[in-house]
């Protein structure tokens, strides 16, 4: 056997029989363990000095008998127990330590081969420490060394087990008769754990001869204290064996692998040996099985005809049957994951690319071979959720997808084609042509279901899922009964869609059906990676249903069990994350990117990219996965993906109504950060309009739905509280989507908002904002002129405490209403608090309020109003209920029209108080100065008193720490309080107090907050009354101007205004106008929400020249369409103020074109795009009806 083929020897099948236990440890449940013997070392080593090699038992045994002058052929333990007996202890060590001179031998490459096995452990008798110096450079796997049994506790498994000893570290070794005779007593937990070792696994012994001293006292310790409970032991070597020692090692357990007949040739008894163990361990190398879960597709640009190895350059070089045999192959092979591991399914989309450069016209094959092809790509378009396809695509699979016509695949496959055509048309458009396709697979699903078990099922999912894409919860509710299938997997995924439809406890006993079926069937067979990739799914699934319903035993989940078979869902939920971040970061990349060198630039958007690669969208790839293994965004409380799907739900390719979709599942709170992100004012007003009238129409019956469910929900905890999220979350968008809708459907909306608020199955705190914004956003669309037909309603609301309370701000022209005048009649009669007859209803006060400031109320309603709040016979000594409203209130309403006392006695609530920066105070001051009709001012020494105060106040750093912040507490919030009281206050100021040195205290305190408005206009009432302030006034006025702060921009623009009202000569402020016309001019979008009014204002109070009306007449169209809602994004400063710069321009067009006695079509065209516009706020701004 000169070619040393070791397939070729008899012992071959054992060899065999190892390899799969060697390599198969999780499918045979036992590994194999190896013990070395002195053979291996000698062949295995070496040293500089050839002349040496390490020495066997023989070698020892006759070296002593020399000494002793005995005969060489007495037992060697006996030989050695002699010499120790007359020697000594040390002198045997030292003889040990000498002869073997362990430094000089180095380990040689036979180590390496055999470390780097999958050995459960390593045993050895050696007593040199070649196999620990040879293990520094293994780095898989990494073993632990145990020099003495004490070490056991500490390492971990691999180890290498020095059972007698090592030279230079140990202080006994094991080689005397009476050294084995203690050996069990001395070395017990060596003992145990070798018994542990021999129970638990097949042992390998490499080294040994069938006469080894050290084999036969093992070999003979196992059959007297293991019998039959060990494994197989394999004694592996040029064993050179007779048939009577063969039958002899086989009497004890022991199966020889007998490799002399492949070395018979060589003489050398050490080159023998050598090369049986080199041939041996690179045979157990080669045998290693591939695990199942390493599968990988095959690589087609290396196909050839015995292998995968040769590169193919031409694609005619490859059979169309070539490579359908190596698809097929591949499939076959393919272990079944639930979801394909992400990384192998980019090889998939790799090999899916190889296949469309060698065969680039599938209609060019025969039939037979072209519809076993389009079935083996549509198996690996399911696996990587492409589904994309085109028409072309589609025309070949509707061809072969019906059983009823023959095309050389199985029926079942024709189904699982007409399934994969069904699914490509949920993310299609939808079209007369995917009607066609739904129609024809579902009816051949429906009609064949015979071939293919799952077909009807799959086929219900498909609808249900349909139903779920377009938020139809009554048509999923009808359809759940039709999710019953074989495969455990669809308990999991019809939890999935009882939990869409708030069926918590439902869904989570499904969940535990399929994880306990899952799990039996997994203990009966644990090589079925179809069942372990199912259950680690269910695991999860369970474990997050245990916690979210607070059960007692709680299953908790860990990665460790499925991750080396790469069933672990976490790695799919990190690659679909992955995915996600990638596709963020290049659509966060800037169009422009400037370079290093200057005024160069990188223009990104004509970037191309060249790749023949299936780009999969994620938001694909996250929707297959969820429904393939049934993985909600959010189970009740617990958001298992909602990240993921918010960063979708940012994604610019993401369809506003899959956004809608995502946002429904992502949000619990109708304050969250994804609400106010995903759907802002600006991204409503770009949507078109059958899209916007999509998600209202949906919302509108979804809270039907829910409102439902509330009224029928069983006596659950869980549920009520789910359909309350739903609830408040679909009302929330509604109540956005408000401001796209007509004038008649926001009448609609208004009446559905009080009769939501109206239901005792929604008056909950949780639903109380939403329901509160769809009152107010939709009364917002409506123009404040018909606001007047919504008051009975709104008047006549339930007064229900901590609840919500409709108010109509602009009732309009009282007409004659019996039905308004009795709800009026009701609301005096109970101003007061019935549970607290000394308080105000301050409710109803609200409501009443209106009606109060607009006159609406008749002499008789007012009067009985007036004795209600006052009393009878009210003494002007104090006023009422001062610790419940402003006391500018009672301005509104006073007393028999007696206006001065009630002047006097808010004078004496409000400003006899001592000045402090309490913001309770700060409020109440500034609610009092804006209402300054009929005397109600400070005096003199209080104008001064608040004016000494507040100019002095400086910014308090304790009032910046998080706590105050947290409560809306801050020290720039103070200061905004402080400029506005400070304006206010400025023309009350006596004429004498203007000085330079009050002056520069008002100034010094600008220095410090020159970033907030209304400080620059509180400078006015001193440069009208001395000129020499005029260019700081100007100066400051410019810099605001310049400010990139709205606000400040507006104080400064309006201080232009206050300045020029009294002026009877504009002279000094023409530069200044002359500046806001230049803001216009340059259409610079940064502070013309505030300069537009005021050029307004100036426009109308005839303080513009012909130039500027020419400037503004140029120029306004330009800002409108540069104000477009498509031009900006949520990220940019201007999108916060974009519509009421469009409403400015609006009302300055107006205003121009009623002066004019031509027409200006450019206006004029203004006017007529902001009737339609998408925003209220624009649509009513010419007839100045929208309600703020």
């Amino acid at each position: 056997m000169s070619e040393r083929d070791i397939t070729k020897i008899t012992d071959y099948p054992l060899i065999q029989k190892l390899a799969q236990s060697l390599w198969q440890r999780e499918t045979y449940g036992h590994g194999v363990a190896i013990m070395v013997g002195a053979g291996f070392s000698r062949c295995a080593a070496t040293t500089m000095d050839k002349s040496k090699v390490l020495p066997l038992w023989g070698n020892l045994a006759k070296k002593i008998a020399g000494e002793l002058g005995e005969s060489e052929q007495i037992d060697p333990l006996r030989l050695a127990q002699m010499y120790q007996d007359y020697f000594g202890k040390q002198q045997l060590y030292d003889l040990l330590k000498n002869e073997i001179d362990d430094e000089i031998w180095e380990p040689a490459e036979l180590y390496q081969q055999l470390l780097t096995l999958p050995w459960t452990e390593v045993l050895t008798t050696n007593w040199d420490t070649l196999l620990e110096r040879a293990a520094k450079n293994i780095h898989e796997p990494i073993y632990d060394i145990v020099s003495k049994q004490e070490d056991l506790a500490s390492c971990y498994t691999p180890r290498i087990v020095k059972l007698h000893g090592t030279i230079n570290i140990s202080n006994d070794l094991i080689f005397t008769q009476e050294d084995y005779r203690c050996y069990p007593q001395k070395y017990g937990i060596f003992v145990n754990f070798v018994r542990q070792v021999f129970v638990e696994n097949e042992l390998c012994l490499i080294g040994f001869s069938g006469d080894d001293p050290n084999f036969l006292q093992w070999i003979g310790w196992v059959r007297d204290n293991l019998q039959t409970n060990v494994r197989r032991i394999y004694l592996v070597g040029a064993l050179n064996l007779s048939a009577a020692k063969r039958k002899y090692l086989e009497s004890l357990n022991v199966a020889p692998i007998d490799l002399s007949a492949l070395v018979a040739d060589i003489d050398n008894r050490d080159l023998q040996h050598k090369t049986a163990i080199e041939l041996f361990l690179s045979k157990l190398s080669q045998l290693e099985v591939k695990e199942v879960w390493n599968w990988k597709p095959i690589r087609l640009n290396k196909l050839s005809n015995d292998d995968f190895i040769g590169m193919i350059n031409e694609k005619d070089q490859i059979a169309p049957e070539e490579i359908l045999s190596a698809l097929i192959k591949d499939r076959e092979s393919y272990p079944e994951w639930i979801i394909c591991p992400g990384p192998l399914r980019s090889m998939i989309n790799i090999q899916i690319s190889e296949f469309r450069a060698i065969v680039s016209d599938l209609s060019e094959l025969n039939e037979i071979i072209r519809s076993r092809m389009l079935y083996e790509l549509v198996w690996r378009y399911e696996i990587i959720f492409h589904y994309n396809i085109d028409k072309d695509f589609r025309t070949m699979l509707l061809a072969i997808c019906d059983p009823d016509s023959e095309c050389g695949i199985s029926k079942k496959q024709q189904l699982e084609i007409a399934l994969y055509l069904l699914k490509y048309t949920r993310i299609a458009e939808k079209n007369a042509e995917q009607q066609e396709i739904i129609d024809k697979t579902s009816k051949i699903l429906k009609e064949n279901s015979e071939y293919w078990s799952e077909s009807l099922v799959e086929l219900a999912y498909y609808q249900i899922l349909v139903a779920r894409d377009e938020l139809n919860y009554p048509l999923m509710e009808e359809l759940l009964d039709k999710i019953n299938g074989v495969d455990p997997i669809w308990k999991l995924r019809k939890a999935f869609i009882l939990s869409e439809i708030a069926l918590y406890e439902e869904s989570a006993n499904l969940i535990d059906e399929a994880y306990q079926e899952l799990a039996l069937s997994y203990r009966n067979n644990r090589n079925s990676i179809f069942i372990l990739s199912r259950l680690a799914w269910a695991h999860l699934l369970k474990s997050v249903a245990d916690k979210a319903l607070r059960k007692n035993n709680v299953l908790e989940f860990s990665s460790s069990k499925y991750s080396q078979q790469k069933c672990d869902p976490f790695d799919t939920i990190y690659f679909l994350r992955s995915e996600v971040s990638d596709y963020l970061e290049k659509q966060k990349k800037p169009m422009i990117e400037p370079l290093f060198e200057p005024g160069r630039f990188k223009d990104n958007s004509k970037k191309v990219q060249f790749t023949d690669l299936i780009k999969i969208h994620p938001a694909t790839q996250f929707d297959s996965v969820c429904n393939t293994v049934g993985l909600p965004i959010r189970w009740r409380n617990h958001a298992y993906t909602s990240n993921i799907a918010f960063d979708i739900a940012n994604l610019i390719e993401i369809s506003n109504w899959h956004r809608f979709f995502l946002l429904i599942h992502i949000t619990d709170d109708d304050k969250s950060e994804q609400l106010r992100k995903i759907f802002t004012r600006l991204k409503i007003a770009q949507m078109p309009c059958d899209e916007a009238d999509k998600i209202v129409q949906c919302c509108f019956k979804a809270i039907g739905y829910w409102t439902e469910k509330r009224i029928n929900i069983p006596n659950s905890k869980q549920q009520e509280e789910s359909t309350l999220i739903y609830l408040h979350v679909f009302i929330e968008i509604l109540a956005r989507f408000q401001v796209r809708l007509s004038l008649d459907e926001a009448k609609k909306y208004y009446s559905f908002a009080l009769e939501l608020a109206k239901d005792q199955h929604c008056i909950y705190l949780c639903l109380k904002n939403s329901i509160n914004n769809l009152l107010n956003y939709s009364l917002m669309s409506i123009p404040i002129a018909q606001h007047n037909e919504l008051l009975v309603d709104a008047l006549s609301f339930p007064d229900i405490n901590n609840w919500l309370n409709p108010v109509i701000h602009y009732p309009g022209e009282r007409k004659e209403d019996k039905e308004l005048d009795l709800t009026i009649d009701f609301l005096i009669n109970h101003i007061h608090n019935e549970k607290q007859n000394s308080k105000l209803n301050i409710q109803i006060l609200d409501r009443l309020l209106p009606l109060i400031e607009t006159g609406f109320l008749s002499e008789d309603e007012r009067s009985q109003l007036v004795s209600n709040i006052y009393g009878q016979n009210f003494d002007y000594k104090q006023l009422p209920y001062t610790n419940e409203i402003y006391p500018s209130f009672f301005l509104k309403i006073p007393p028999e029209e007696d206006t001065k006392q009630i002047c006097s006695l808010i004078q004496n609530e409000v400003f006899s108080e001592q000045p402090s920066d309490d913001l309770i105070f700060l409020n109440k001051l500034i609610n009092t100065l804006l209402y300054t009709k009929d005397g109600l001012i400070p005096s003199k020494k209080q104008a001064i008193d608040y004016f000494d105060y507040f100019t002095s106040w400086k910014h308090n750093k304790d009032l910046n720490d998080l706590g105050m912040i947290f409560m809306g507490v801050d020290s720039n919030t103070i200061a905004r309080y402080i400029c506005q009281i400070l304006y206010y206050l400025s023309p009350y100021l006596p004429k004498e107090f203007l000085n330079q040195n009050n002056f520069d205290k008002l100034y010094r305190f600008y220095l410090e907050n020159d970033a907030s408005p209304y400080i620059i206009r509180a400078f006015i009432p001193f440069v009208l009354i001395d000129a020499q302030w005029n260019e700081q006034i100007i100066t400051m006025i410019k810099k605001g101007l310049k400010s990139k702060v709205e606000l400040v921009v507006g104080d400064a623009a309006y201080a232009i205004l206050d300045w020029g009202s009294k002026l009877s000569d504009k002279t000094v402020i023409r530069p200044l106008i002359d500046k806001l016309i230049y803001r216009v001019e340059s259409a610079r979008l940064i502070g013309l929400i505030n300069i537009l009014p005021v050029i307004n204002e100036m426009l109308n109070k005839d303080w513009l020249t012909e130039q500027d009306i020419h400037v503004l007449i140029e120029n306004l169209p330009e800002i409108y369409t540069d104000s477009s809602y498509i031009n900006f994004n949520d990220e940019d400063s201007e999108a916060i103020t974009v519509s009421r710069i469009r409403v400015a321009c609006v009302k300055l067009a107006r205003d121009i074109l009623k002066r004019s006695n031509a027409t200006i079509p450019e206006l004029q065209n203004i006017l007529e795009e902001a009737r339609n516009d998408a925003l209220p706020e624009v649509r009513f701004a010419e007839r100045d009806e929208y309600f703020e």
